[in-house]
């Protein structure tokens, strides 16, 4: 089992602070995706109208988000084939689709959800960091 965590807000030394104290530290601990524009493992897009995008090329220096579960799976996926030889690989992908936007996810009612800011994040994030990972994962 690994554990693995967003390149720009890195995993908090202290494990277990209160919850107030979590969110602090990982304000503290974040970084802009433009100071890793040097990193190696990472590609980084900062031509974009909005924030910075990227694409990771070694999920054990952390993932790069895109504002949909989807793209870090994607990464993951592409970790996990590049470290294999020539033989077929097969990843399946559970729980990725957006079947039942209309209803509420598995931890919330009806009355208590959350706002998707997806609808938001497709045009100026998602499809830009999808085109931009297939470029880089086709090179």
């Amino acid at each position: 089992m690994r554990v693995i965590f967003a390149i720009d807000k890195p995993i908090v030394s202290n494990p277990k602070p209160k919850n107030f104290l979590r969110k602090l530290q990982q304000k503290i601990n974040k970084s802009s995706l433009t100071d890793f524009r040097d990193d190696p493992t990472v590609v980084i897009d900062a031509t974009q109208k909005t924030d910075p995008i990227g694409v990771s090329l070694d999920m054990t220096q952390g993932f790069v988000e895109a504002g949909t579960v989807a793209y870090v799976t994607a990464q993951l996926a592409y970790a996990k084939l590049a470290k294999q030889d020539n033989t077929p690989q097969f990843i399946h992908l559970y729980g990725v689709d957006l079947l039942n936007t209309d209803q509420p996810r598995f931890y919330e009612s009806r009355n208590a959800q959350a706002p998707c800011k997806l609808d938001k994040a497709v045009e100026n994030r998602i499809v830009p960091s999808f085109r931009l990972m297939q470029e880089v994962y086709d090179e």
